[in-house]
């Protein structure tokens, strides 16, 4: 059986479900032959063959993480922009790699109007943004434009935005298939959206994890009436951290990505890092990273994220272990792109 990953937090997420090709015959485009290189950093063996992007936000991370499911399953890239403004480095991937079609994730609160325009300009006129209202909502669109239906997918479930946040769902991303949607709910009982959600998608089973975990006994409930089965895992953010570090990491573990990020801005930088990563948000972290990276059998790894923690954890893996890391220490606007060029 395929399943479907619930995570309840006190933080926001996201949800998403995987289909071959976008719930729209009209924009069934992909970005080509993509390959990924020893630093993962994603690369095009064809630049001029990526006719389609995923545009979202540095304002928030959550639709940046439910994109990047659809965005693996059929390899249209993610690139980022700024809320009132197109970068002059997202403009000039857009137009050097003669993109023809984007998708704006996002509401106009998040990416304006007018950047929405200015794209379309460059793209022809073929723009889609797919959004919601909330962030629930704008995740069941976006599941339901590119799944059909699918027997797995990944629910988190939240009260509000929150520091922690960006700590779960950085780390989730790795752990996520790209056969598994990812949804956002509301905490307590599963939203009223993300049910209808998971009712149209035929889901069969259901990993739990939750830090709520007074309110475990209710979506497990709700999952059951839609003939779903459910694991429940509880914990909190930091526990739930762990586990997943603990199921991705492993003896044969390769390519792994380190993302240096005390905020979510930084944690941006990995929008399209496709294999495993292991999240630093403080110096305190550095020993867990290690332990992890010790796990795996990499000689040379890329740490992505701001400057100062990016240095502590390089010189924490150069000082002890046998790997040789990388920096990219530049902001995720321009990291991301370049990862295209």
């Amino acid at each position: 059986m395929r399943r479907i990953a619930i995570l309840t937090a006190l933080i926001l997420a996201v949800s998403f479900s995987a289909l071959a090709q976008p719930n729209d015959s009209a924009d069934n485009e992909t970005a080509g032959n993509l390959t990924y290189n020893n630093t993962t950093a994603l690369q095009d063996t064809n630049a001029s063959n990526i006719s389609t992007v995923m545009l979202t936000s540095t304002l928030n991370y959550p639709d940046t993480v439910i994109s990047s499911s659809p965005s693996e399953r059929t390899g249209i890239p993610i690139l980022l922009t700024e809320s009132n403004n197109l970068s002059e480095e997202t403009r000039e991937v857009i137009e050097n790699l003669g993109v023809k079609k984007a998708y704006v994730i996002g509401g106009p609160a998040v990416i304006s109007e007018e950047v929405e325009s200015e794209v379309d300009s460059i793209t022809e006129n073929s723009t889609t943004r797919l959004w919601g209202e909330t962030q629930v909502e704008t995740s069941t669109e976006v599941s339901e434009f590119f799944w059909m239906e699918n027997s797995e997918a990944t629910v988190v479930q939240q009260p509000v935005d929150s520091e922690e946040g960006y700590k779960l769902l950085t780390s989730l991303k790795s752990a996520i298939t790209e056969d598994e949607p990812i949804l956002i709910s509301e905490p307590g009982n599963l939203s009223e959206e993300t049910v209808k959600e998971l009712e149209r998608l035929n889901v069969d089973q259901v990993d739990l994890y939750s830090t709520n975990t007074s309110n475990a006994s209710n979506p497990s409930q709700q999952l059951e009436g839609l003939g779903a089965d459910s694991n429940i895992n509880e914990g909190s953010v930091s526990e739930l951290r762990e586990q997943i570090r603990e199921e991705t990491i492993t003896d044969n573990t390769q390519n792994v990505t380190a993302i240096a990020a005390s905020n979510f801005t930084y944690s941006l930088n990995g929008a399209n890092v496709r294999e495993p990563t292991v999240l630093v948000t403080d110096e305190n972290e550095t020993e867990t990273a290690l332990e992890a990276l010790n796990r795996t059998q990499d000689e040379n790894i890329t740490v992505l994220g701001e400057p100062e923690l990016s240095q502590q954890v390089e010189d924490a893996i150069e000082n002890s272990t046998n790997i040789s890391a990388e920096l990219r220490t530049e902001r995720p606007v321009p990291t991301v792109a370049e990862m295209l060029e």
